[in-house]
């Protein structure tokens, strides 16, 4: 695949209550286990994590990772960072920040940061500023679109069941997704960090940064 493109995403311009808003977060609902995202995130969690960590989901959105995060047992702390209002059934213990992750992440105190299908929205300088957002934290934790010919074959496969949103914003989001060794390098991580990458042949490409 090319350079990255990144272009408008329906949903993003979407009011919350917009039948077509609420239809394509349907399908993004089902898409996560197909694709395995959270399970995936919150096995890392599990493994990296240690009881006194303070877990941060960037881009919660209806708050789907973190709420997977509390009822699987995660030991720490979850926060939550989101443009949107806090979902209304949320688990208490969850805290939730309203605002702009970069202007909010610096100020969490985040052990963990993780995110699923958030970092592809953004250009080359905000990674390389959300980088600088998590200079204090220890574990990074993210599954994004691959950038590859493959997923969108997934995608078609998809098209039956998914609304019109889904249906374009998926291959958007493909289009601005990453291939290995893009990440680490956009978000300016030093050698104090290890990092793991991998491809899933649903269309993800699991991007795992740690250091003791």
């Amino acid at each position: 695949m090319g350079e990255r493109i990144i272009r408008p995403e329906i949903l993003d311009d979407l009011a919350p209550d917009d039948p077509r808003a609420r239809r394509s977060r349907r399908d993004l609902r089902m898409i996560d286990p197909l694709m395995g995202n959270s399970a995936w995130i919150i096995a890392q969690a599990e493994r990296l994590g240690r009881a006194s960590d303070h877990l941060v989901d960037l881009g919660a959105g209806e708050g789907t990772l973190c709420r997977k995060l509390v009822q699987s047992g995660f030991g720490g702390s979850v926060s939550a960072v989101d443009r949107t209002s806090r979902p209304q059934d949320l688990p208490n213990s969850i805290r939730w920040n309203e605002g702009d992750l970069f202007t909010e992440l610096p100020q969490l105190g985040a052990d963990i940061v993780a995110g699923t299908l958030i970092l592809h929205h953004f250009p080359e300088e905000q990674l390389a500023e959300l980088g600088k957002a998590v200079a204090s934290s220890r574990v990074l934790i993210f599954s994004e679109p691959h950038r590859f010919f493959l997923p969108k074959i997934f995608g078609y496969a998809l098209w039956p069941v998914i609304g019109d949103v889904t249906r374009h914003d998926l291959f958007v989001s493909i289009d601005a997704g990453f291939i290995r060794g893009e990440l680490a390098d956009q978000l300016g991580l030093d050698q104090s960090w290890q990092v793991k990458e991998s491809i899933d042949i649903r269309g993800a490409l699991r991007f795992l940064a740690w250091r003791d």
